[in-house]
């Protein structure tokens, strides 16, 4: 037995935090596994998000076996989802999923997560996994900027797209 899943999750956090070392990178993985496994779920958020930033097919794999029970706690599921539309975006079984992604990024969204909006309005800009919307792209911005002005660049150059593609502004 490796102990209490706290201590183990602080004792990774301590070797994230140290100088990034291989060796400290290893032990961050070895413990926060430890405590995600025994239902830590700070931990599994942290591994999974570690992961999401690998290259590594399994990486990502691991990273949405950790989230996938998440989405099933009400407390978790908005970050579980959002963070579950990257892992598709980039793609876990090496090839991206843009619409498993988009799913993913719409429950994120339907559960008050902003920067889902926000990577939602990025597929409509692209067409990636859904069809491609300008107008969407921009409601969605200004839904997720509400209270803030953290999207105005994104917002500003949304509207010059619409601009230059003679639509319509909403």
């Amino acid at each position: 037995d490796m102990g209490h899943p706290e201590a183990a999750f602080r004792l990774g956090q301590s070797y994230y935090f140290d100088a990034d070392t291989a060796e400290n990178r290893a032990q961050t993985i070895q413990w926060w596994r430890v405590a995600a496994s025994k239902g830590h779920t700070g931990a599994a958020f942290d591994l999974a998000d570690l992961f999401i930033d690998s290259p590594s097919a399994e990486r990502l794999q691991e990273a949405g076996k950790l989230l996938e029970p998440l989405t099933r706690n009400e407390d978790d599921a908005g970050k579980a989802h959002f963070l579950l539309g990257k892992i598709y975006r980039k793609g876990p079984e090496g090839e991206p999923d843009y619409a498993k992604a988009v799913d993913h990024f719409r429950k994120a969204a339907d559960l008050g997560m902003k920067f889902a909006k926000s990577e939602l309005a990025f597929h409509h800009v692209k067409g990636l996994g859904v069809e491609k919307d300008l107008n969407r792209a921009l409601a969605l911005l200004k839904e997720a900027n509400q209270d803030s002005d953290f999207f105005d660049e994104a917002i500003e150059a949304v509207k010059k797209m619409i601009a230059e593609e003679g639509g319509q502004r909403q």
